[in-house]
């Protein structure tokens, strides 16, 4: 009925969701599974929340890099950051799972997105 505040958070680095997309082997069961570009998702999201295909803004945040959709649509990619919470222990294994990163901590990140995007 209405559009979803909606926050994306996606690792530079991440060999299980490569920003690039692409195809990947999975670390379970050695298959290989395609994967799409960010940028086409962040497209897929913004048809839905009814706003415009390509970011309204783009800037690096805090050492992330941050593109804005609109109200309600961001996504901030962590440089160096594999398939890890952003700011956390970084318990997966790197070898299959990238590197983690302090960069960014993902709690404060969420919290602040969503008081300023809070539903009435």
């Amino acid at each position: 009925e209405r559009p979803v505040p909606t926050l994306v958070l996606a690792g530079g680095a991440d060999p299980l969701c490569p920003v690039a997309g692409g195809e990947i082997r999975s670390p379970w069961d050695g298959r290989r599974i395609p994967r799409p570009p960010l940028a086409q998702t962040l497209r897929r999201w913004a048809a839905a929340l009814g706003l415009p295909p390509e970011p309204a803004q783009e800037c690096d945040e805090h050492g992330a890099h941050t593109l804005a959709y609109g109200p309600g649509l961001t996504a901030r990619i962590v440089p160096g950051l594999g398939h890890h919470w952003p700011g956390g222990l970084g318990q997966f294994n790197p070898r299959m799972a990238g590197p983690p990163s302090d960069l960014l901590n993902a709690n404060d990140v969420i919290w602040e997105f969503f008081k300023r995007h809070s539903l009435p």
